[in-house]
């Protein structure tokens, strides 16, 4: 296997998800991006992963604003979208983490099937892979996009998704 794989979980909730991946996952380096409202959900998800510490990085912030504080150039294996399920919030979210999926990686979105009111998860993938030419698969509840090796930037038909940001 590879020595390091990192991953951003983009909408933490208490961090079962988080320890999960890390327990099975030893060479795991995690980032986690999540408002964290209320402070005891943080120090949850803080107890949760303590035993991997060293392999995590907990953002409380906004996604987007979460992304841009991260190091140039550092780029993730896998982006796992589950945060704001909005078609804005999804959109937001995709835009500001698809240039931080490396080529040859991963970007999951979670709940893509999911019909609850006002949500736009299937929306906002169906939109961006079709803006991007490049098809995605759906298992159970995630939509899977694998990043080309000839990763295609963030496309100019979906500005309106960058202001978003």
């Amino acid at each position: 296997g590879r020595e390091q794989v990192t991953m951003s979980e983009i909408g933490v909730a208490s961090g079962r998800t988080s320890s999960f991946l890390l327990y099975h996952v030893p060479q795991l380096q995690l980032i986690l991006a999540d408002l964290f409202r209320k402070p005891m959900v943080l120090d949850t998800v803080k107890s949760r992963t303590m035993p991997w510490e060293s392999q995590v990085t907990i953002l409380a912030s906004d996604s987007a604003k979460a992304a841009a504080k991260l190091p140039d150039g550092l780029l993730c294996d896998l982006v796992f979208i589950d945060g704001n399920h909005s078609l804005k919030g999804c959109a937001r979210d995709t835009a500001a983490w698809w240039p931080r999926v490396r080529p040859g990686g991963l970007m999951v979105w979670h709940d893509f099937f999911a019909t609850a009111k006002n949500w736009g998860v299937r929306q906002c993938v169906e939109e961006f892979s079709a803006a991007i030419s490049v098809p995605f698969s759906t298992e159970k509840t995630v939509a899977l996009r694998w990043c080309p090796e000839d990763k295609p930037q963030f496309p100019e038909s979906l500005k309106q998704w960058r202001e978003c940001i």
